[in-house]
């Protein structure tokens, strides 16, 4: 998260030399952006992670970008490691000078040893009967024990599921994927679609519809009366 405007403490990003070659109208603007709590519109942030050869990028948007989807949280898959014993350095790289903050920086080291046997834990126990549609996926599983299902379906507030009948929360999981949180048993799973603000916007139609027809009936009792009363005192 980046401010996007600087504070009167112009020493943290100017030197005493550097502020005194700024011109006056550059002063302005900076106090003006001090004053300033709004992102600009359509703020995009390029972040880079580097570990050796390897390096990995993402783009964190502003809320007011038109391409801002809520994601705020970003994974670098730094690659692999023989030793677990090797020392490893990682670098973020921020896109410019400025104030930024972060919630929560960690690194985590996933040992190998149980890789394969995990995958196939985890394929022992996989979504069957499964139908899809449009906006609509349906499936069964059965689990010995409380588990999570993951979907490789990218999470969308759109989205709603049921499990056997009642709602269920679908939850973000692995940073932009979907997940439901079951019980041990035999569950049967559904999943929906609707479109975000559908519902709504069709209200919102439907309300203008309705009024704009109200005014055109309104307008059309009035002409006719000023027509009828006009009609009677020609008749006078």
């Amino acid at each position: 998260k980046q401010d996007y405007y600087m504070d009167e403490e112009a020493a943290e990003f100017y030197s005493e030399t550097q502020y005194g070659d700024l011109s006056w109208g550059e002063r302005v603007s900076m106090a003006i952006n001090a004053a300033s709590v709004e992102p600009v519109s359509n703020a995009s942030q390029h972040l880079v992670a580097k570990c050796g050869s390897v390096e990995q990028d993402a783009i964190w948007r502003s809320p007011l970008d038109v391409l801002y989807t809520g994601r705020d949280e970003f994974i670098f898959n730094m690659g692999y490691r023989k030793s677990s014993s090797s020392n490893m350095s990682v670098f973020l790289q921020l896109p410019s000078a400025g104030r930024y903050s972060f919630d929560q920086i960690r690194m985590i080291v996933q040992p190998m040893e149980n890789y394969q046997a995990a995958v196939e834990d985890l394929a022992s126990r996989p979504l069957e009967n499964i139908e899809m549609t449009e906006d609509k996926v349906t499936g069964s599983i059965s689990l010995e024990e409380p588990g999570l299902l993951f979907l490789s379906i990218p999470y969308d507030e759109g989205w709603t599921a049921k499990v056997d009948g009642a709602s269920a929360e679908v939850l973000q999981v692995n940073g932009m994927y979907s997940g439901i949180a079951l019980t041990e048993g035999d569950h049967d799973i559904e999943l929906q679609y609707h479109t975000a603000g559908l519902l709504r916007g069709i209200q919102i139609a439907a309300a203008g519809c309705f009024g704009f027809a109200c005014v055109i009936a309104w307008t059309e009792i009035r002409r006719k009366r000023a027509k009828k009363h006009a009609a009677e005192s020609i008749k006078m």
